[in-house]
Formats: C-alpha cells, structure tokens, sequence
C-alpha cells in the first residue's frame, strides 16, 4: 500500500497535531493544575535542613488528558513509521530513514 502525500498535507497534518497537543495541555492546566509540595526529610550532620520538592497532579482530568496524549503521540510515531517504511528503497542522496528506524 503507497499513496502520495504531498509536503502540503504533511504541513497540515503537523500544524493539526500541534495544535492538538497543545490544546490537551492547555485544558490539562486548566482543569488539574500541577500542585507543588514540599516534604522535609530530615536535618544532616551539620544541622541543615533536608527537603525534598515535588509537582503532581492527582485528578480524573490528569488521567484523561495524559491518556489523550499518549494516544496522539502513539498515532504520530506510528504515521510516521508508515513515512519510514514506504521511503525505504530512495536513493541514496535521500536515505535518512534507516537512521530514523533504528
């Protein structure tokens, strides 16, 4: 199976993913935005105190949203598989989809 795709529908499609990805982090900030909190682990020998800082984000938004990008990106690697795959036999000025493969 090999179809044509010009550089044309190749810009749109990277625009339209893009923006996607974009809009799933901006509705991901909106909805459950990530909470710093910081968590004192203890003093060392010479009496400073130890913490440790961490971000996270713990609502059903943040499950959701990071499903949906998981999703987009595996759409995106595999589409661009399929690129890899059907431009394996150009020549040899133009072969840079070996590289990509492995």
């Amino acid at each position: 199976m090999c179809f044509f795709i010009s550089n044309i529908v190749l810009l749109y499609c990277l625009m339209i993913s893009l923006s996607l990805l974009l809009s799933i982090y901006k509705v991901w900030t909106a909805l459950d935005p990530l909470k710093y909190t910081r968590l004192t682990v203890g003093r060392s020998e010479d009496g400073t105190l130890q913490s440790v800082g961490n971000c996270s984000s713990s609502g059903t938004a943040s499950t959701v949203t990071s499903s949906l990008l998981f999703a987009l990106n595996l759409v995106l690697v595999i589409f661009a598989g399929i690129q890899v795959y059907q431009t394996r036999r150009v020549t040899v000025a133009y072969h840079e989809s070996k590289v990509s493969v492995v």
